[in-house]
């Protein structure tokens, strides 16, 4: 059973969110009695940084999300009006900011070729300069069979 007052500390402290330093101050100025009373300080004082570590985790995860929704948003309403003659350089620019974001090293839209059903054209792509040159076309059966199921049946 942990000592009331410890427990009491470090609820106080968990509920400190603002000053994780003076938590710390706190919980390292605990007058110790007992060597049972240490161990416990020293239990509690891992709970705390594991919450810790948990709560930066999900903070930063969360401003991840609000940041690719921003962008989304900003993307979307880019495409709102846009003249026609505008439409491609935004979408190169749209999956420009997109690979950014996400740090991807490349992004291609494909189109189906007319000229054979299983062909497909490079149509938007991104990708870093110093990468090497994407096919112009590509057979889907053999680079992307499942894909190709997947969409036919569909």
């Amino acid at each position: 059973m942990v000592d009331g007052a410890l427990h009491y500390r470090l609820q106080t402290a968990i509920r400190m969110d603002r000053s994780e330093k003076k938590t710390a101050r706190q919980l390292a100025k605990a007058k110790v009695k007992s060597s049972k009373q240490k161990k416990q300080l020293k239990i509690l004082c891992r709970r705390l940084n594991r919450e810790r570590s948990r709560r930066r985790e999900v903070e930063k995860r969360c401003a991840d999300r609000i940041h690719f929704e921003t962008l989304l948003n900003e993307i979307s309403a880019g495409f709102v009006n846009l003249p026609v003659n505008r439409i491609d350089a935004a979408i190169e620019a749209a999956q420009r900011r997109i690979c950014e974001c996400l740090d991807l090293d490349l992004s291609a839209l494909w189109q189906w070729s007319g000229s054979s059903p299983h062909y497909m054209t490079v149509t938007r792509l991104h990708s870093p300069p110093e990468d090497p040159e994407i096919p112009k076309g590509i057979d889907a059966g053999e680079a992307f069979p499942w894909v190709l199921e997947r969409l036919l049946r569909d």
